[in-house]
């Protein structure tokens, strides 16, 4: 049985990766020791917390706004450097990385 923490934690994951197109009984979380999902999960929210910040952060000071698949190369480099996979990513930028190979230009306007 969850915890109302563990399940609280799987409705707002849920409800982040909601989807005109998936399926309500989809998209949910995969159970893992919630001490280890909770701390991976909250890593790669702040990671990608972080990308989005820094690309506002350049955009404020009159840098072109990064593309989404720049903000997903980015965010997936810096998961990858945490020790972190890329299925923590949402599923709309895990879907342009897997599309496109991003190239180092992308990266650099939001790194």
């Amino acid at each position: 049985m969850c915890t109302p923490t563990a399940s609280a934690f799987a409705l707002y994951r849920r409800c982040r990766n909601a989807s005109a197109v998936l399926p309500p009984e989809d998209g949910w979380p995969d159970p893992k020791p919630e001490s280890a999902y909770a701390r991976d999960h909250v890593a790669a929210e702040r990671i990608l917390a972080a990308v989005h910040r820094d690309a506002a952060n350049r955009e404020s000071l009159g840098y072109a706004k990064p593309s989404p698949k720049a903000i997903a190369a980015v965010a997936a480099d810096r998961m990858a450097a945490a020790g972190l996979g890329c299925d923590l990513l949402p599923e709309r930028y895990r879907k342009l990385l897997e599309r496109n190979s991003q190239t180092n230009k992308e990266r650099q306007m939001c790194s």
